[in-house]
């Protein structure tokens, strides 16, 4: 590795054309080939992003189903997987059972015997899908495959429609999936979901019945049941031009009305190519600027240039493209959680701390009138990865295989054990993950101090907001820190009047009005007062925050509050304000800016 560090010119004293003999190629082999024979596992294609793990078994008693959180475990052990407190784990979950034979049974046109025959009916794979299929490595065992030459990695190009629907992104669905539909559909209720922002409430059955429901050849199409499928593709193709045509006339005065049809192009296209090019045939023909245009005219304007291939228009002609099973179920990505462990405490383990993600809702395909709302039965919906993770940790007759996925936090990390710095944690929920990490590492390096009879390291500061005293997990882990002097913990209850005194060393509540951590900050509270002495500018403390955006979008304006925005910009410069937030697209709105000059 030596002549590495001369690499950055292609000429070197001592070291003359190495640029030219390809030597980063060099090193990726050796590097390759070297963690080939320090693993102990089988890599796949995709060794150098994500490793195969195992389950390691939790139990369940009465305490920890009451707890909001659930506590997962990996074994890591001879993965070559080494985090850092702060770091994050991506995991590669599958749909559950009951959520893939609701589709199946959808495509099916809910009769349970075409629905069996439906299970093993092979689905034809994009090249999207055959690249992640490659992340999989236990699925090619799964299928019995032969290699006529075993080194070759070969990814099918066809698998059964069970399995395709284990790997498919069902839940929720995403707002390119719901445009994939309406784009092929023009269904009215689509563009309600669309244009209000609420596709999150659909799940993959719900997105498929609409579609199915729109055409009666639909599920052959998709499933290319038979040798029909081009002729009937065309003839659905034909069928949503004269339905987009019929939407847009909302008149019925034979006129086409430039607004809807910008509507119907902003809606169903990924960008604003598809409305910009209907604009344009508005411009260009519309020349007495009344905004409409003649039925016919319009119509056959737009079937020339969808039935061109490519070049102008290209938009307009994806905008009516019948799409495939692969085109409106993507498959599932990497599921990323904060590590809550720390490799010195959890030697071979990596923990997880997952919010548990239930709720009851009205099945939306049927909510196409408020009235129809208190008739229509509740159904029980789960997170996608939360619910496959606390059934393979808790649940009996599933693989305890898992691929994961090791990111590296750089910024997000402990202070070294060199600097002496107080260390301020905020977290809300689910959101106190890394810093469970955290309070094991500084409880390891405070532990070695006092064992070499040095003077014990600057408390952290623990600052939680949290429901009930039930959902806060890792009480006895807290506590026992907080007795030995190495963390202060402050908790603010949402729902209880209670509060926390860990002194102790042990879990005891005391009663205290509830509350929460930004309000207390706001109206001069005792919180207001630790942290304006922690984040001023003389001070070296460092503030770390992980939760999701509205929580950080909160405490940023109380924090604001204390020291001003230049306070925050000064924070900002000298890296002590790290902040981790989750967010959902209809949170950016919320999101809290800070601008930083140059």
């Amino acid at each position: 590795m030596e002549f590495t560090k001369k690499l950055a010119r292609g000429k070197s004293t001592g070291y003359s054309g190495l640029l030219k003999q390809r030597i980063w190629t060099m090193i990726a082999k050796f590097m390759h080939d070297s963690m080939i024979e320090r693993m102990a596992i089988p890599l796949d294609a995709r060794s150098s992003v994500c490793q195969l793990a195992e389950f390691l078994p939790t139990t369940v008693d009465e305490k920890s189903e009451k707890e909001v959180t659930h506590h997962v475990k990996f074994k890591v052990s001879g993965t070559g997987i080494e985090t850092a407190p702060g770091d994050r784990i991506g995991v590669l979950y599958e749909s559950d059972e009951k959520i893939v034979k609701d589709t199946i049974l959808t495509l099916a046109n809910y009769d349970k015997s075409s629905a069996d025959k439906l299970r093993n009916l092979k689905v034809s794979l994009s090249s999207t899908w055959r690249e992640a299929l490659r992340a999989r490595p236990e699925y090619h065992d799964s299928l019995g495959l032969k290699y006529e030459n075993p080194e070759k990695e070969i990814v099918p190009y066809e698998i059964p429609l069970s399995d395709f629907l284990r790997y498919a992104k069902l839940r929720p669905v995403t707002r390119d999936m719901v445009r994939v539909v309406y784009a092929a559909t023009l269904c009215p209720m689509l563009l309600k979901f669309i244009e209000t922002h609420r596709e999150s409430m659909m799940q993959g059955p719900d997105l498929l019945h609409l579609y199915c429901r729109s055409h009666p050849n639909a599920t052959k199409i998709l499933l290319h049941c038979n040798g029909e499928e081009e002729m009937l593709a065309s003839k659905m193709f034909e069928e949503n031009c004269e339905r987009m045509f019929k939407y847009a006339d909302l008149c019925n005065d034979g006129f086409v009305s430039r607004k809807s049809m910008v509507r119907i192009g902003k809606a169903a296209g990924s960008n604003d190519t598809a409305q910009d090019e209907i604009m344009d045939l508005f411009d260009k023909y519309d020349t007495e600027n009344t905004s409409k245009l003649d039925f016919p005219k319009f119509k056959e304007l737009v079937m020339d240039i969808v039935k061109q291939k490519g070049g102008v228009g290209a938009s307009l002609q994806d905008l009516f493209q019948i799409p495939s099973l692969c085109d409106i179920l993507p498959p599932i990505s990497f599921r990323v959680y904060s590590i809550a462990s720390s490799d010195n405490k959890e030697a071979g383990e990596v923990h997880l701390c997952v919010e548990k993600v239930r709720y009851s809702q009205t099945n939306p395909t049927a909510l196409i009138s408020p009235a129809f709302c208190d008739i229509e039965p509740m159904e029980d919906r789960y997170g996608a990865s939360s619910n496959f993770l606390k059934e393979r940790t808790t649940k009996e007759g599933f693989s305890k295989k898992v691929v994961l996925q090791h990111q590296r936090q750089p910024i997000f990390q402990l202070p070294a054990p060199s600097k002496d710095v107080p260390i301020i944690m905020i977290a809300a929920g689910s959101g106190l993950a890394p810093f469970r990490a955290f309070w094991q590492e500084l409880g390891i390096r405070h532990s070695a101090v006092i064992a070499a009879g040095g003077k014990a390291p600057s408390k952290a500061l623990f600052i939680l907001q949290a429901a009930t005293r039930d959902s806060l997990p890792f009480k006895e882990e807290i506590a026992s820190l907080v007795g030995d002097g190495v963390m202060d913990f402050q908790v603010w209850l949402s729902r209880e009047d209670y509060s926390a005194d860990f002194s102790s060393g042990k879990v005891n509540w005391v009663p205290r009005k509830r509350g929460y951590v930004h309000k207390n900050i706001l109206e001069q509270g005792e919180l207001r007062d630790i942290l304006g002495k922690h984040l001023g500018e003389t001070s070296k403390s460092i503030l770390y925050m992980c939760s999701g955006a509205g929580f950080a979008a909160n405490i940023m304006n109380s924090i604001s509050d204390i020291i001003g925005e230049h306070g925050i910009e000064i924070m900002m410069s000298q890296e002590r304000l790290k902040l981790e937030v989750s967010s959902l697209p209809s949170d950016l709105c919320i999101c809290y800016f800070i601008p930083i000059s140059d």
